[in-house]
């Protein structure tokens, strides 16, 4: 004999409160400009500080792992050894970008006259003679 179903038999919804806040405010971050002077006077004050430098030429270097700081590793991004324009620095720079984004293919098509601005977050990788900035470069014309 089938079932009917009576009015206390359906399936029960929970009423959703639904409420609408006012949007959050974007954080803005101040990029403080850096020298090669500055990188070589003491670049482990520089550890995680949002810093612009401005470069000319990047070259691959993502197999060396001593340009990759730690918690990030070759498998998602691609290091870049970068010179600075003007006065070299003793301490070795590296630029730290994500794999396959716009950034990276930027860096795949430059060339020595390219003057580029890299701001991102520095960092000191495993070898302490260096310094990586994790970030995203933007082309001077």
């Amino acid at each position: 004999m089938p079932r009917t179903l009576r009015p206390t038999d359906r399936a029960h919804r929970p009423k959703l409160a639904v409420s609408f806040t006012t949007p959050r405010s974007q954080v803005s971050v101040e990029y403080t400009p850096i020298t090669s002077e500055a990188i070589d006077a003491d670049h482990a004050a520089l550890d995680n500080k949002a810093v612009e430098l401005e470069i000319t030429e990047a070259g691959s270097s993502s197999s060396n792992p001593s340009l990759f700081p730690t918690g990030i590793t070759s498998d998602d991004y691609v290091a870049y050894s970068v010179p600075t324009p003007g006065d070299a620095t003793r301490t070795r720079i590296g630029l730290v970008v994500r794999l396959d984004t716009a950034a990276s293919n930027l860096l795949d098509r430059t060339v020595p006259a390219d003057k580029l601005r890299v701001r991102g977050t520095a960092r000191v990788p495993g070898n302490p003679s260096a310094l990586s900035i994790v970030g995203t470069p933007r082309r001077l014309w």
